[in-house]
């Protein structure tokens, strides 16, 4: 039985449907590589047109997805399988390229209290621009210098709310990771502090297995410093033996806050007999912290 063969295009039964593909795939320079990789004549189009357009549609819609998918499903890609024997594309369906390689940025992350959207932008491309950098060009090269390993001392971003304290932060721990320099937890100050409260009642062995994990990073971001629950025992258990571990191993810690040092421990000085626990806590976030004011416009995505 002789193999079934696809009409030609002078053939009247074509239909016009074919026909339209045909003209739109072969005027769309999209489809330029693919025709001219496989050698694809109009035949060959015609019987994959489809799928083609198929494709062609799907990477259109991730081409602007700009890291928030609106496909069904989710986080899936179309790719193009050519079968040389038939002279046909199968169409298959493979894990999003670019979630691919934010989720690889995650797992470098032991914990990521920031929006996962941020993973998409770029420390150098963000920051340098001329608005932005003219205005932080001194927090950015504090930054820089740090990700060179020119010096581990910490910073202290500190400044009113919404001014981009976190964004920027983010940035640099995202950074940080793609040059590999190790693990990174960026943690909300708040929502750490509070975990580590919850757990020292109900399971002391996983409040200290928490407590090491944050302490041991290479990098750590404790954002919204100030805003956790202040009391005796936060400071004493939990806030001073982190950053005494940190600075005497020589990690790198960024805190970002809405308050001054100063205003810190005047937070933390809870009654007269705390006053020389209050004074270690000011020594030490002194001596590990190079305080930077972040001012300039607020930042909105």
């Amino acid at each position: 039985m002789e193999n079934m063969k696809l009409p030609k295009l002078d053939n009247p039964h074509l239909s016009e449907y074919k026909l339209n593909a045909l003209k739109k795939i072969k005027e769309d320079p999209f489809f330029n590589e693919i025709i001219n990789d496989y050698e694809l004549d109009d035949d060959d189009i015609i019987a994959s047109a489809s799928k083609l357009l198929k494709f062609k549609s799907d990477r259109e819609k991730c081409s602007s997805c700009n890291g928030k998918c609106n496909k069904i499903p989710e986080k899936i890609q179309m790719g193009l399988v050519f079968d040389a024997y038939r002279r046909t594309f199968d169409i298959e369906f493979n894990t999003c390229s670019l979630y691919k390689e934010i989720f690889e940025k995650r797992r470098k992350f032991l914990r990521m209290d920031f929006p996962i959207n941020y993973l998409d932008y770029d420390f150098v491309k963000e920051l340098t621009t001329n608005d932005y950098y003219n205005i932080r060009q001194n927090l950015i090269f504090k930054m820089s210098k740090r990700l060179k390993g020119e010096t581990n001392m910490g910073l202290y971003l500190y400044g009113s709310t919404r001014i981009g304290k976190t964004f920027v932060s983010s940035l640099f721990a995202t950074k940080f990771v793609d040059k590999n320099l190790g693990l990174v937890s960026f943690a909300s100050s708040n929502e750490l502090f509070k975990e580590l409260m919850d757990l020292n009642f109900t399971d002391k062995t996983a409040c200290a297995d928490l407590l090491k994990s944050v302490s041991e990073v290479d990098l750590l971001v404790l954002d919204g410093f100030g805003d956790e629950y202040k009391s005796d025992f936060t400071r004493d258990t939990f806030l001073y033996p982190l950053l005494q571990e940190r600075l005497a191993n020589n990690k790198l810690t960024i805190i970002t806050s809405n308050y001054t040092i100063d205003e810190i421990v005047s937070m933390y000085s809870l009654s007269k007999a705390s006053l020389p626990k209050v004074r270690q806590l000011k020594n030490i976030l002194l001596t590990l912290f190079e305080p930077v004011e972040v001012n300039g416009f607020p930042y909105s995505l």
